[in-house]
């Protein structure tokens, strides 16, 4: 018997976690959490275009999505707050949560055969990418080079329309510690700073972070009460109170 029933999936683009929002949600405490939250939030909504709802007239309330997502209701109201705030939700007036930007991530399927038809094209674009990988191999090193460079020129960081590529990024932790660099494109991404997403500023900006370091590494200490103690023969002393002592009785 033919499965004639619709079929909803979720597209998500490889550089997904590298958005903006993801970043910052991430970096959050419990942020995997949150994530985890928000991928079955739009999961839930794709049969509705991105509303959240039981069915076409009764939306989802936070203890529905505790119940669903299998998380507390007090961290799906926590991850409601911070969605919004991100503009990844809406919530309107009645309570309904839509989902911004679900278009882009919608994938529907109609009918077995046509399952089956994309399945078997995906069999075939994947040999047919096998083949041209092979083509590739023999070529040697030459054909490997033009596939190093694009890979170094892939979005790392994204401010608007502002980018720093994964080559400036490997480019500046080479320079500087990792951790400075994160810290200092971390400031720029939650200020936002912006025109600053750049290797030019970021390493401007590196090199303070480490003045600031050397200074205060170097800052001269307070010596106040530094001397040295003078060491006693505490037994001797004692012995020398008690004599003094008997020879005040005898007087």
């Amino acid at each position: 018997m033919a499965d004639n029933r619709k079929y909803y999936y979720l597209k998500l683009k490889e550089n997904f976690f590298d958005s903006n929002e993801m970043i910052i949600l991430e970096n959050m405490p419990d942020g995997y959490k949150y994530s985890n939250i928000l991928l079955k939030m739009y999961l839930r909504s794709l049969q509705f275009n991105g509303m959240l709802a039981v069915n076409e007239k009764i939306p989802f309330n936070p203890q529905f999505l505790a119940a669903v997502t299998r998380h507390s209701v007090g961290d799906i109201e926590k991850a409601v707050r911070i969605f919004k705030e991100l503009g990844l939700i809406e919530v309107l007036d009645g309570g309904a949560i839509f989902m911004n930007d679900i278009q882009k991530y919608i994938g529907k399927s109609s009918t077995e055969a046509e399952r089956v038809r994309e399945f078997r094209e995906r069999k075939k674009a994947a040999a047919l990418e096998m083949k041209d990988s092979d083509a590739a191999d023999i070529q040697g090193k030459e054909g490997a080079e033009p596939m190093k460079d694009n890979a170094s020129k892939q979005c790392k960081f994204k401010l608007e329309n502002e980018i720093l590529t994964v080559g400036e990024y490997e480019s500046l932790i080479t320079k500087y510690p990792k951790e400075t660099v994160d810290k200092v494109i971390t400031k720029i991404l939650d200020h936002p700073y912006h025109h600053c997403l750049n290797e030019a500023k970021i390493s401007a900006w590196c090199g303070e972070e480490m003045e600031k370091a050397r200074k205060k590494k170097n800052r001269p200490v307070n010596r106040f009460n530094n001397f040295e103690q003078r060491e006693y023969d505490w037994d001797e002393l004692e012995r020398k109170l008690l004599n003094h002592d008997s020879g005040m009785g005898a007087i």
